[in-house]
Parts: C-alpha cells; sequence; structure tokens
C-alpha cells in the first residue's frame, strides 16, 4: 500500500517539475513538451516490463517460504 502512494507521489512531483517549465507567451513548446512525456513514459513503461521477471521471482519465493 505504501508503495502505491509513493509512486503517487512521485507521479504528481514529475508532472508537477514538467508541466511547471510550460511559458503562457510560448505554447510553440507544448510539443517539446509532449514529446519529454511521452519519452518518460516510454522509458518507464521499459524499466517496469524489465522489472516484472524478477518480481515474479521474488513473489514466488516468498510463496514457497510461507507453505
Amino acid at each position: 500500500m505504501g508503495l502505491w502512494f509513493c509512486a503517487s507521489a512521485l507521479g504528481n512531483l514529475v508532472a508537477g517539475i514538467m508541466g511547471g517549465n510550460i511559458n503562457k507567451e510560448q505554447l510553440q513548446s507544448m510539443p517539446a513538451l509532449f514529446s519529454h512525456v511521452s519519452i518518460a513514459l516510454i522509458i518507464c513503461a521499459a524499466v517496469l516490463a524489465i522489472l516484472i521477471i524478477p518480481i515474479r521471482k521474488m513473489l514466488q519465493n516468498s510463496d514457497q517460504q510461507t507453505i
């Protein structure tokens, strides 16, 4: 449960940092911001996809230890 709230807090922090860099007079910077957000999303998805295997192994180990 704590990890869920930590992930939400970090996501909100990163969104605030990235969104806070918008200048109202320079709306042409919006496509660049969108591309940065998209790249960050792809990188995070790749890291999570790589972590699936170790997490599954840890879960199997914890299930075997409790039996």
